[in-house]
């Protein structure tokens, strides 16, 4: 009986024994887990934080690619329109010089034609 004591005693501190050693093979496990957990959300949460911060860059980088664009077309518009105020000053140039060249041709048309019914009347007069 007692060899079979023994033998029970021996296989239960070897269950307990192995029992023990899986139980702390477990725990380094979940250790190294929870490690592995925390390192990965440590390289997630700074792959967040360089995506935000290139999403940030680029956001400014169209901030300010929008300003210079916005400043281009302002220049541009302000250029057309100078050239659209040389053009209708130069268009309300030529119209008065051609209302003034109309002007004279008229005045000089009328003394043409004075001198035409003067001579007429002068001839009539000298044929009478």
């Amino acid at each position: 009986a007692e060899a079979g004591e023994r033998a029970l005693i021996l296989k239960v501190f070897k269950g307990w024994s192995k029992e023990t050693a899986n139980a702390k093979e477990e725990k380094a496990l979940a250790d190294d887990i929870a490690q592995a957990q925390a390192k990965l959300s440590n390289m997630q949460s700074a792959q967040k934080d360089k995506a935000k911060a290139s999403m940030m860059r680029i956001g400014m980088g169209n901030d300010v690619t929008l300003k210079t664009f916005i400043l281009q077309g302002w220049q541009q518009c302000a250029a057309e329109n100078k050239k659209t105020r040389e053009w209708e000053a130069a268009q309300q140039e030529a119209a008065d010089k051609l209302r003034e060249a109309m002007a004279q041709k008229s005045d000089q048309a009328r003394e043409v034609v004075a001198r035409m019914v003067g001579a007429s009347a002068t001839g009539l007069l000298f044929s009478v």
